[in-house]
């Protein structure tokens, strides 16, 4: 077994499984720091409905075919690496097994990118099924300036964002980042707050001007 990890023509495949878990490691240091690793990167993402089909041109529809929008990137890409790592060291085991050597890394890793590209998308799908509906990022995120948001996670100040959330017009909950638009304002977990602006993917919020508008989302 440790032969096969660490033998020179399986590295790409243990690297994409030494890579999966430090992706795991640092979503974990992401959450106790106060923001969520997975906001973090569908936060970067151009605005995708996919609920609404709004995946146009070939790249598109790849990212739609590939549960983009309906599942967080992160848990995409931690299911590519495990697929793309686990079935690339199955196949160098079985031809090892049968010839007695293992074939040159890239010429598995080349059969292995496309069976992982459909596992990601079968697995995607089976987590977008048992999923909560409301923690998938597909956004049409300026919709939102305007409406109520919650400090969900970590305390958030200015050049500092914590995590939020807030409902759209229909009724359906988004998470995002969000930092006070005041130098001086400190918002913590549990701050209902007013957003009033989008920078740079990062909402920008003040406390609630009415007393009628402090219901949480």
């Amino acid at each position: 077994m440790w032969e096969l990890l660490t033998v020179s023509e399986n590295l790409i495949f243990t690297t994409a499984l030494g890579i999966m878990l430090l992706i795991g490691l640092l979503e974990v240091l992401a959450m106790i720091s106060g923001v969520g690793g997975s906001s973090v990167v569908d936060s970067l993402l151009p605005e995708i409905n996919a609920d609404a089909g709004g995946f146009d041109g070939s790249l598109g529809k790849f990212m739609g075919w590939l549960r983009i929008g309906k599942v967080p990137v992160l848990m995409l890409l931690v299911i590519f690496l495990a697929s793309f790592g686990s079935a690339g060291l199955m196949f160098q085991a079985a031809f090892h097994s049968i010839s007695g050597h293992y074939l040159p890394g890239w010429l598995p890793a080349i059969f292995v990118f496309f069976v992982s590209l459909w596992l990601t998308r079968f697995f995607g799908g089976f987590l977008h099924r048992i999923l909560p509906k409301d923690e998938t990022m597909a956004v049409a995120r300026t919709s939102l300036v305007g409406q109520m948001a919650l400090i969900t996670l970590g305390t958030a100040s200015k050049g500092s964002p914590a995590e939020g959330k807030a409902k759209d017009a229909h009724g359906k909950t988004h998470y995002f980042l969000v930092e006070p638009d005041a130098e001086d304002t400190v918002f913590k977990t549990g701050d209902a707050v007013l957003l009033v602006a989008m920078e740079n993917h990062i909402y920008k919020a003040i406390r609630s001007p009415s007393p009628f508008l402090s219901d949480p989302p």
